[in-house]
């Protein structure tokens, strides 16, 4: 009787710690570790992105990576799909996996207020270049980024982030909101 109590006072103790714990895990790949930006030949951007845990592909839920050179304009974001609507015809199809460059504004409501929050400026033009890109286990690769199409290429930060529709009308989202999870300068 005392080895069932113990066993199962063990194993409770376990599952709510496991509990505890598994929200930290399951968001490290929105945890940047290190990045790596290279200029080739003074016209395209090579950027390299390293995160604390395994990257899902099962386009669940909407996050991404930034790279920052011009302010809140001409961000390069490589996302998985919005899945509250279809956002690029240049998805990687293994990794549901794209880019765009556009522009971020201070968010307006629905979007959350506050430090680290943004929302896309629908307004301004979104490009969807379709940037090689490569997304492996903790890492991600986005390759021969013309620097004219990011306004320079210096570099300021590297953010990880999330992003969530509110609503959808006739198929196009009203708001897109991010909320920086992590940066690198």
């Amino acid at each position: 009787m005392t080895k069932t109590i113990i066993l199962t006072t063990a194993l409770a103790t376990i599952f709510v710690v496991s509990m505890l714990i598994a929200p930290s895990w399951s968001a490290g790949h929105v945890v940047l570790e290190e990045s790596e930006v290279e200029v080739e030949n003074g016209a395209t951007l090579e950027v390299e992105i390293e995160v604390r845990a395994k990257i899902p592909k099962d386009e669940s839920s909407a996050f991404g990576y930034a790279v920052q050179t011009t302010g809140a304009s001409k961000v390069l974001v490589l996302i998985t799909h919005v899945p509250a609507f279809d956002d690029s015809a240049f998805d990687d199809k293994k990794g549901g996996f794209h880019t765009h460059v556009l522009n971020l504004k201070a968010p307006a409501s629905p979007c959350p207020t506050g430090a680290g929050n943004f929302e896309v400026d629908l307004g301004a033009t979104i490009t969807d270049p379709g940037y090689k890109n490569q997304v492996s286990d903790k890492k991600v690769k986005i390759k021969d980024v013309p620097i004219a199409d990011l306004g320079d290429a210096g570099v300021e930060t590297i953010a990880a982030f999330t992003a969530t529709v509110p609503s959808v009308t006739a198929g196009v989202p009203d708001n897109i909101c991010v909320k920086v999870i992590s940066t690198i300068p």
